[in-house]
């Protein structure tokens, strides 16, 4: 008997019930066939998380336009064709342009997120 036939005889013998006929509306306490919906924010998010989400986005589009743009100059600026040399000068493009790019974009998406917010406030008020 092989190893692989002896792994699956122990669930030859399992059968899994039927779910087909379960009342979903059996099942939760509130009667109602309208959908639940949260409250959320007039403008659609609050403040920090709108901050945060942003200022990520706006940080990671940066960060990789930076890697790419330092790969391709490190690429191009390797003294040596040797492989090591080369993928060092792309590692370390690619290292300094991206900071270099992702935390000033970061710092403009708060910047940007902040302005608008307060913008909204004042038009609300």
């Amino acid at each position: 008997m092989s190893s692989s036939n002896s792994q699956h005889e122990g669930f030859s013998n399992i059968s899994l019930p039927d779910f087909g006929s379960v009342d979903i509306n059996k099942l939760t306490s509130k009667k109602s066939n309208q959908p639940e919906f949260i409250t959320t924010h007039a403008r659609g998010r609050e403040f920090s998380s709108l901050l945060v989400f942003s200022t990520g986005h706006f940080w990671m589009a940066g960060y990789g336009f930076g890697t790419l743009y330092g790969a391709v100059q490190g690429w191009r600026q390797a003294v040596n064709p040797n492989f090591k040399v080369r993928l060092n000068a792309v590692m370390n493009g690619a290292s300094s342009n991206a900071a270099k790019i992702g935390n000033p974009l970061g710092v403009l998406g708060m910047i940007y997120i902040y302005h608008s917010y307060c913008h909204f406030i004042i038009l609300i008020a």
